[in-house]
């Protein structure tokens, strides 16, 4: 797999495109909830709705606009339904919808805006959304807990002992990511760096060097490592802009 980055680069195949994948599920109360996110090296931008009703927007550190996706609403769901007859379409109500698109990834993106109607429903850091995007990708085998058990045996017992230490696992991981994007969407995301090099320490201590992956989905240590890496070199580099800035007053 191909190394992520948000830093800027100096070739762009026109053919075979960066995207931002966005994920999220609305609500019909008219709330979102931001999924995981990531950036692909290549693949399919999500062709926009002019008539849609809800847009997923990027913008840079100035709200400027970069891009946006409209797409309409449907929060119906079509369904099979069996009473002793047979199958017939039913239209349920579900009160939310998924929501998975892919707009062009640009190194000037800051944030990932969402709005129902124009009107702002939420809003998220690109870096606290690759960060989530990232831990979605680690593979069980990852962990060193997996290696407490023989997964070509049948040993039952032990294999649900290593799910709920894998679990376990996960569950850390989770609430320092979490905690790291609340910095990261605070008004002082520079102050991440340091717990970011610290996730980093972690990840390393509770995963294997070399374990495998089964498909691109899946990151390898090196490829979190380097992600996480590339948000921090990021992260730095707001902060040198900001005293040069500073030094050109």
């Amino acid at each position: 797999m191909q190394e992520m980055s948000i830093r800027p680069k100096e070739h762009s195949d026109a053919g075979d495109p960066e995207v931002l994948v966005v994920s999220g599920v609305l609500k019909k109360s008219g709330t979102f909830e931001f999924r995981s996110s990531f950036a692909l090296t290549n693949g399919t931008l999500t062709e926009s709705n002019p008539a849609g009703d809800f847009t997923i927007s990027t913008v840079d550190g100035n709200n400027k606009l970069i891009n946006s996706i409209s797409v309409h609403s449907n929060f119906n769901l079509i369904m099979s339904v069996k009473n002793g007859a047979p199958a017939g379409p039913a239209i349920v109500d579900a009160g939310a919808m998924p929501v998975v698109v892919s707009l062009p990834l640009d190194s000037n993106i800051e944030s990932i805006q969402v709005s129902q109607n124009g009107k702002l429903i939420q809003k998220a850091s690109l870096k606290s959304q690759l960060l989530e995007g990232i831990f979605t990708r680690i593979p069980d085998n990852a962990f060193k807990t997996w290696e407490q058990c023989d997964h070509d045996g049948n040993h039952s017992s032990d294999e649900a002992r290593v799910s709920i230490l894998i679990s376990r696992d996960r569950k850390i991981l989770a609430r320092r990511v979490s905690r790291i994007e609340s910095i990261l969407n605070s008004k002082h995301p520079r102050a991440a760096i340091e717990p970011l090099t610290e996730l980093i320490e972690d990840f390393e201590r509770m995963t294997n060097r070399n374990y495998t992956t089964s498909d691109s989905s899946e990151l390898s240590q090196s490829e979190v490592i380097s992600q996480i890496r590339s948000i921090i070199i990021s992260l730095k580099s707001i902060k040198d802009k900001h005293h040069s800035d500073e030094d050109g007053q």
